[in-house]
């Protein structure tokens, strides 16, 4: 507290000895806003005007059926938007505080790794230096970037270049192109049936392609039908026990497809088979899945919501001594010089203006 009283004492005597400095300039200051006050006048009188021509303006707009239409609805929707922005605020928090809270169980992985990582690129940084590889890239590179730029640029000239050789050809081209196109219009504007007869033949043709196609494929699965029952005779007994089995699926399909009490039985024993299955992932669920689930669904994040709370309370602590330290600071010193500077001099400028001899007074 001595100090401050210290610091206080000295602060005042070493403003009062700069009054006879300061002061006039203060003086002249404010005396030289006051003489410009009239020519002011104009402009504040034109904005006043055209402020208050804004005002007629809006008040008579706001009147109009579209403004009290907004009005209503502005006032219906406020509150669910107010509430709906608030809610998804919250869900974001609340999904950025699940993925912080998700890696801080690992985050001594985490951190050993960055610290690998960094570590390994400080390591090759500080070793460039008298690295023997980085002295030939560099003289390498200082050989072969003009090289390279005198590369670039002769290969940009010589299309550029080509480009120009090109030019009478490529209007020539487009010339053939552009005469061609309105041949082509031409006649199916003055010549309607030629097109039609042209289109025909196309379709005639491309309707025998596909014929020739699907022969040629029919041909092909009758000379693979034939090879498979050649395999299968050359086969021998194994052969017909492929075939007898091709042919029991056969009638299964068969079966399936036009007998009810097949396809009813079929049903049965596959629900008979899904239930089973479904018995055995359930417990398989209740005793090794669910069990492993909740452990890093419930158990890890409570450990990692305990560390968060604890740190979360230490960093409380902290702030509360920072703003204590910081509130002595800003009362006992920040604000005193401030009123000094916002109360004591302007209070000195009145002072003097009230006693030039330009305000009238003796």
């Amino acid at each position: 507290m001595l100090a401050y009283t210290g610091l206080r004492d000295a602060f005042s005597a070493w403003s009062r000895s700069l009054q006879p400095d300061v002061m006039p300039i203060f003086t002249r200051a404010l005396n030289g806003m006051k003489d410009a006050l009239p020519g002011l006048t104009p402009f504040v009188r034109e904005a006043a005007d055209a402020i208050q021509s804004l005002m007629d303006r809006a008040s008579a707009e706001l009147k109009t059926p579209f403004w009290q239409g907004f009005k209503e609805d502005l006032q219906g929707a406020v509150k669910p938007a107010i509430e709906g922005l608030g809610i998804s605020f919250g869900n974001v928090f609340k999904g950025m505080a699940g993925v912080v809270g998700a890696f801080l169980p690992h985050m001594d992985t985490i951190s050993g790794r960055m610290q690998n990582l960094t570590g390994r690129f400080a390591d090759w940084g500080a070793s460039l230096k008298d690295s023997p590889e980085f002295r030939d890239f560099l003289s390498y590179s200082s050989d072969m970037a003009p090289r390279l730029g005198e590369a670039l640029q002769e290969i940009a000239t010589a299309a550029l270049r080509i480009a120009q050789a090109m030019s009478p050809i490529s209007t020539i081209v487009l010339g053939i192109v552009t005469k061609v196109a309105e041949g082509i219009g031409w006649l199916a504007e003055k010549a309607p049936w030629l097109v039609q007869a042209i289109y025909g033949i196309v379709v005639a043709f491309t309707a025998w392609r596909i014929g020739m196609v699907l022969w040629a494929a029919a041909m092909k699965g009758a000379a693979i039908a034939m090879r498979l029952f050649n395999i299968v005779s050359m086969a021998g007994p194994w052969g017909w026990i492929a075939l007898a089995v091709a042919a029991v699926v056969a009638v299964i399909i068969l079966l399936w497809n036009k007998c009810d009490w097949f396809r009813n039985a079929i049903k049965a024993v596959w629900r008979a088979i899904q239930n089973a299955a479904l018995a055995a992932w359930d417990w398989l669920k209740s005793n090794v899945l669910f069990p492993i689930r909740d452990f890093f669904t419930k158990t890890v994040p409570g450990w990692a919501r305990s560390l968060r709370d604890g740190v979360v309370g230490a960093w409380n602590s902290a702030y509360s001594g920072i703003l204590s330290a910081w509130g002595w600071i800003k009362k006992y010193i920040l604000i005193p010089v401030r009123d000094f500077f916002t109360k004591t001099i302007p209070g000195w400028a009145r002072s003097l203006a009230a006693r030039s001899p330009s305000s009238g007074t003796t």
